[in-house]
């Protein structure tokens, strides 16, 4: 079950648990109320009942709104921030990569990768065996 399921199984269950507890309370008191013949509270109670769940749901949607905004606007901003860290990284990371099976190259670089290579922090050449790193001991 997915993050959007998940939420609108547990809206759903709020919402179904508040108007349970809302239909409990009016039932009661229309009960009460046909019972002593008051036929226009019965209908006012009605009233009362089916606004008060309509603001239920009404509330309930607001909620789920809310939070899908939220969840997003922290994605948005998630997605900021790692997209800010890799411009500020953007000269410190080179690929150049050829591939074999189709004779491309593709690179951010146009220094050459053999001699960057020497002179880089640490470089990968695939596809290989082992790592080799002889800047660490």
């Amino acid at each position: 079950m997915d993050r959007s399921e998940n939420w609108k199984l547990f809206y759903r269950n709020m919402e179904k648990n508040s108007q349970n507890a809302v239909v409990q309370s009016y039932g009661e008191r229309l009960a009460e109320a046909e019972r002593l013949g008051k036929l226009e509270d019965v209908s006012r109670l009605q009233q009362e009942e089916n606004a008060h769940l309509d603001s239920i749901h009404n509330e309930i949607i607001k909620l789920y709104d809310l939070r899908k905004s939220q969840y997003i606007a922290y994605k948005d901003n998630e997605f900021a921030e790692v997209e800010a860290s890799l411009t500020a990284r953007s000269g410190a990371f080179h690929y150049y990569i050829e591939d074999p099976q189709n004779n491309s190259i593709y690179k951010n670089t146009e220094l050459d990768p053999k001699v960057e290579s020497k002179k880089a922090l640490y470089s990968i050449q695939l596809p290989q065996k082992y790592v080799k790193n002889t800047t660490l001991p």
